[in-house]
């Protein structure tokens, strides 16, 4: 059953984790965390092989040599150990990168705007732009003069027209 499941739920680990890089809505985010949650997994398997080993030969009886036995153990292990670490440098790589590019496409967004509003300082931002109301927006009649509903008097607090709840 373990040398059948050896050879598929690693393949199928991989697709799972593609397919949910595919479907997420922010994927470089997606990304980022299933390299984490990779890297993680991978600490987790090579401290989970070494407290196991001090599990399995503190269990041995008093007349096998416990040397003999942990060189045996580690032998048997370090294939898996390997992996591990492997597994989490893999990981935190591809984190590093997906974060990185995230940050280089924020920073050339960044020089695109200040070379299109003509400021190439560095650490200059443009101004945010304030829209000017129109008179439409300021008056307190419509188009076809009847009196808005619901807007608020600048000075007063109450609604235009004399109408709503004052102070």
């Amino acid at each position: 059953m373990l040398q059948f499941a050896g050879l598929w739920l690693p393949p199928a680990a991989v697709a799972l984790a593609v397919a949910g890089i595919l479907v997420a809505l922010h994927r470089r985010r997606a990304v980022i965390l299933t390299s984490l949650g990779t890297a993680l997994a991978g600490a987790l398997l090579a401290l989970a092989v070494t407290v196991t080993r001090g599990i399995t030969l503190a269990d041995l009886p008093a007349t096998v040599s416990r040397a003999a036995a942990g060189a045996v153990y580690d032998a048997l292990t370090h294939p898996l150990r390997v992996a591990a670490w492997v597994i989490v440098v893999v990981g935190l790589a591809v984190s590093l990168a997906a974060w990185l590019v995230r940050c280089r496409k924020s920073l050339a967004r960044g020089r695109r705007s200040r070379k299109i509003s003509g400021r190439g300082g560095v650490g200059e931002k443009e101004p945010f732009p304030h829209p000017q109301p129109s008179l439409r927006e300021d008056s307190r009649t419509t188009p076809d003069g009847e009196a808005r509903l619901g807007q608020h008097d600048r000075g007063s607090g109450r609604a235009a027209g004399g109408l709503g709840g004052g102070r």
